[in-house]
């Protein structure tokens, strides 16, 4: 039988939303840190790099930014429908059944029907390929006009596991509740390079982070975190943290980070899943990835009641961040190379009819509030940050 979890009102903001805005923000300061985002390639997938550390390129701006553009669509955003960016500046996001591919400017170059609960999507390289799961699979779709390239073989049905690209372009993604549900590596023209079978019908709803030696980490929804080699052969498996749909992120010394709805943040080593150490928090953690600061020093993520941490990489909290209002945080944060963090707030039962939903830029040094910006609940989408410095949020 299946296993299903059911947190919070996760999975009812999908269609909270009749109209969805792309908003874009203007920053400055191009700078390159060592690891995350390139400028080359500024955020190509979920949280920014294949070892999810939501590190940016450039620091964004410093204080309450104008809108540059904004594009709007008709269509209900789902789970982690977070914006990605292409080496040139294109924007490539998600809807509930629809796909967008924008121009550098915001206008609409081409877009394609899903067929359900897509995710995030992922960009090759060099820019001419992006990877789109829906229900349905993987698709390839051609970057320029939206054509499909390809498809994933059958049954490789995704639900809220957004691919993660590996150095050599190889493409890592999670399948949803099937019988049973798996770990796929694709090679880059839809060849399977290897197949991990988890032997349960759960479901894996989180997107998978690289280690440094290709290691592959995930949450499964039952099992727990999960680690494979870079052949896909099972190396551990740690239950407990991880429940409900986080995703792992990977410090620079290869330590684990991962949110939990146990009112726990973790540690974990990534030798054999054993806690490094663990933080209790106000608040359950779902759906996303922590970030991690340029440095690795401090690891960064919200809660579901408007709390967000920050987490010395030796086991305690730094400060916390009250937003004042109760909605959830349950989209990545993204890191400037000038330490300052970003993130959006999503809406729940609990918000208040006054509360609104912002983007927010804090201080990652001490909490400090340099600004926020009205822009509607970003419910569980993730902050983009490209290479001049231009936050993107979807609300």
């Amino acid at each position: 039988m299946a296993c299903t979890r059911t947190v919070g009102s996760a999975r009812s903001k999908a269609g909270a939303a009749l109209l969805a805005s792309l908003l874009v923000h203007l920053g400055s300061g191009l700078t390159t840190p060592v690891g995350g985002a390139t400028a080359a390639n500024p955020w190509p997938m979920y949280a920014g790099d294949p070892q999810h550390t939501g590190r940016g390129a450039a620091k964004g701006p410093s204080m309450p930014p104008e809108t540059q553009w904004s594009f709007s669509y008709d269509e209900s955003l789902n789970t982690n429908t977070s914006p990605v960016l292409g080496p040139d500046g294109s924007v490539y996001l998600t809807a509930w059944t629809r796909f967008f591919a924008l121009n550098p400017d915001g206008s609409l170059r081409c877009h394609r029907s899903l067929f359900a609960s897509a995710a995030a999507p992922a960009v090759s390289a060099d820019g001419s390929v992006v990877y789109v799961p829906d229900s349905n699979g993987l698709h390839a779709l051609s970057t320029t006009t939206c054509a499909v390239l390809w498809d994933s073989a059958a049954d490789t049905r995704i639900s809220y596991s957004s691919p993660t690209i590996g150095p050599d372009g190889t493409i890592y993604f999670g399948t949803a509740a099937t019988a049973p549900d798996r770990m796929i590596a694709l090679n880059p023209n839809g060849s399977v390079k290897w197949i991990w079978n988890s032997g349960s019908e759960c479901g894996i709803e989180s997107s998978p982070a690289l280690g440094p030696n290709g290691q592959v980490y995930f949450n499964q929804n039952c099992l727990g975190v999960v680690a494979l080699d870079a052949n896909g052969n099972h190396l551990w498996t740690r239950s407990g943290p991880g429940d409900a749909w986080n995703t792992v992120s990977v410090g620079p010394d290869g330590t684990l980070y991962i949110g939990d709805s146990d009112y726990n943040f973790y540690a974990l080593n990534p030798l054999n899943g054993a806690d490094k150490w663990k933080v209790g928090v106000q608040n359950w953690m779902y759906e996303a990835s922590a970030s991690i600061s340029p440095d690795g020093s401090t690891i960064y993520r919200g809660d579901n009641g408007g709390i967000f941490y920050a987490f010395r990489s030796t086991g305690s909290i730094k400060w916390t961040f009250d937003t004042g209002i109760p909605g959830t945080i349950s989209g990545a944060p993204a890191v400037g190379t000038d330490g300052v963090v970003y993130f959006s707030q999503g809406w729940t039962t609990a918000v208040g009819p006054n509360d609104r939903g912002y983007l927010y830029a804090v201080r990652g040094s001490d909490g400090h509030l340099l600004w926020k910006r009205e822009i509607g609940w970003g419910n569980d989408s993730s902050v983009a940050i490209g290479p001049n410095g231009t936050i993107y949020a979807a609300a």
